[in-house]
């Protein structure tokens, strides 16, 4: 079992680790999802896995226990949206290729206005 005060060391060093690109010409992105019928939830994700595939800047980490999996890049957590009833929203971060992303904001945005819900991409 591992105390308190080394678990928190360890999570800091992963998250900052995480929080830098590895990999170079990667920017972060702010993907915001909301009220979205709960049936695209795999279609989007599809979009995810089309449109971004280059590797997560965290894929290189060798220990994988330590990463929290509720935050990885890898995993898109849906809330119910409290508004509309049979919906979920989700609001993730991820990095990729300045391309990929705007590539996955025109795709992630057509179909969200075709669907009728909303979905933004955004850089930082």
């Amino acid at each position: 079992m591992v105390c308190q005060c080394c678990l928190y060391s360890l999570r800091t060093t992963v998250t900052q680790q995480t929080l830098t690109p590895r990999t170079p010409n990667l920017v972060w992105g702010i993907i915001d999802i909301s009220d979205m019928p709960k049936r695209f939830r795999l279609d989007v994700e599809q979009l995810f896995v089309e449109y971004l595939p280059s590797p997560a800047p965290s894929e290189d980490t060798r220990d994988y226990a330590a990463i929290d999996a509720l935050s990885a890049e890898w995993f898109t957590q849906w809330r119910r949206s409290r508004s509309n009833p049979g919906t979920v929203s989700c609001r993730q971060t991820l990095s990729a290729h300045p391309a990929e992303l705007e590539e996955l904001e025109h795709a992630l945005a057509k179909f969200a206005y075709e669907q009728g819900f909303t979905a933004t991409v955004r850089r930082f």
